[in-house]
């Protein structure tokens, strides 16, 4: 029955107040997580604060050599109502301990001419187990995180007070930051930290050496950039510049120091970049991201579509983050005035999708490498969670770039398919590169 007149106004009135409820109801269980989430830190005094946001970068990669749980030396983890300590995810154990006790120090100079002590416990074979750094590594994630959410706290509640507690963290992270030492932290390798005489290129792989994080690709940090965006107006203008300067700006020059890498962890080090070429109001850092997304996507993808190593996660995992960065970049214009370096064209109502049209083609290439009941197809490192819709029917295909052929016939429940792969390997491959199923 159709709703006329009177009653369609009266029903729209009731839809309306109905979702200003839900969005009402919504917003306040949003804040009062926040608030719980957040309980440990607005316990703290201003002093008790500053002091547990970590002098050091520390390190992630720690294990526990006390059990043998876990995997890739990620056992280790740590929490605010301990501070000092870090302990096992599987036996408990905390560390340092009488049996496992932090008795060497690697001391290095860090870039302020201070000298920084990282204690360890050396095992049999002299690896170091750095337990304290992988506290200050968690403990940086902890606050980082806790910056963004007091940040929008605020922006929900509009109590200053907790932009106030944002904007603390900011500030002490902008203070220690210059002092980071650039390090080396890979699973199972021993750690590298060097001193402020030494300089790029450090001799490990590009991006390994990092100065934030424990991988260069998320040396930026975007939780900061975020909570920052939100507590800006109230901050004064020195503030502003200092944690501009010292902090987000030195965190994208350092990056900055890595030619493109054209991987497929490009996606996330450029959803960063753009966000602080919009936070920081640097069109720059836009057109620096747009110009290697256009490297990435020219040079690393196959004619027929697929990404260059060939395996569908690693697909999957590149195309939905070039997806993200084009929303991301989607109608962006320059300032007005703004010209860009070395002659490059202005951006006015980007449009990256008409750019870049090989990108509507990699977005196929996952329907094209379906079995029946919807699981990804099997070759290289490809994970067994790559689930879609199960297929209506079946037909024959063929990625010759790729090296992946399919005869297919039938439907619904009535379908066969058989594959030969035959690519090359360009990373992430399996030693099946000629092969049927």
């Amino acid at each position: 029955m159709a709703i006329r007149g009177r009653h369609r106004w009266l029903w729209f009135q009731w839809i309306l107040a109905f979702a200003l409820a839900a969005a009402t109801m919504t917003q306040a269980q949003s804040v009062a997580q926040l608030r719980a989430d957040l309980a440990p830190v607005l316990d703290l005094s201003d002093d008790e604060l500053r002091a547990l946001i970590p002098e050091r970068a520390g390190l992630r990669f720690t294990g526990c050599p006390n059990c043998t749980g876990g995997t890739q030396e990620n056992q280790l983890w740590w929490s605010i109502e301990h501070p000092q300590e870090v302990y096992c995810q599987h036996c408990d154990l905390r560390y340092p301990n009488d049996t496992y006790p932090d008795d060497q120090v690697l001391c290095v100079t860090d870039a302020l001419g201070q000298t920084q002590q990282y204690p360890y416990w050396d095992d049999a074979d002299g690896y170091h187990h750095f337990f304290q750094a992988k506290g200050w590594y968690v403990a940086r994630l902890y606050f980082e995180d806790a910056a963004l959410k007091l940040a929008r706290l605020y922006a929900a509640t509009q109590d200053s007070s907790y932009a106030r507690r944002a904007a603390l963290i900011l500030q002490r992270f902008a203070e220690v930051y210059p002092g980071y030492l650039i390090h080396y932290d890979y699973p199972f390798q021993q750690k590298i930290l060097w001193s402020a005489d030494t300089d790029f290129p450090y001799p490990v792989a590009d991006f390994r050496a990092a100065k934030w994080s424990w991988w260069a690709y998320m040396d930026i940090s975007e939780d900061l950039l975020l909570a920052y965006e939100l507590v800006r107006d109230t901050l004064d203008e020195a503030t502003q510049q200092q944690l501009e300067d010292e902090l987000f700006h030195a965190m994208v020059g350092f990056i900055h120091n890595y030619p493109p890498a054209l991987t497929n962890m490009d996606p996330t080090l450029l959803r960063a970049l753009i966000t602080a070429g919009r936070v920081l109001r640097e069109p720059a850092y836009m057109h620096d991201a747009v110009r290697r997304i256009e490297l990435l996507v020219q040079q690393q993808f196959f004619a027929d579509g697929a990404w260059r190593e060939g395996a569908l996660s690693y697909h999957n995992q590149t195309v939905r983050g070039l997806d993200l960065l084009v929303q991301l970049l989607d109608g962006y214009s320059d300032p007005p005035g703004y010209t860009p370096v070395a002659g490059a064209a202005r951006f006015d109502d980007l449009d990256l999708t008409q750019r870049l049209p090989i990108l509507a083609r990699a977005r196929s290439v996952p329907d094209l490498l379906r079995y029946p009941n919807g699981r990804g197809v099997a070759f290289h490192d490809t994970w067994a969670r790559e689930q879609a819709e199960p297929l209506s029917a079946s037909q024959s295909m063929l990625l010759p770039e790729l090296g992946q052929a399919r005869l297919g016939r039938g439907e619904g429940d009535a379908q066969m398919q058989a594959h030969l792969h035959f690519s090359g390997g360009y990373g992430h491959q399996h030693a099946d590169v000629l092969s049927l199923s």
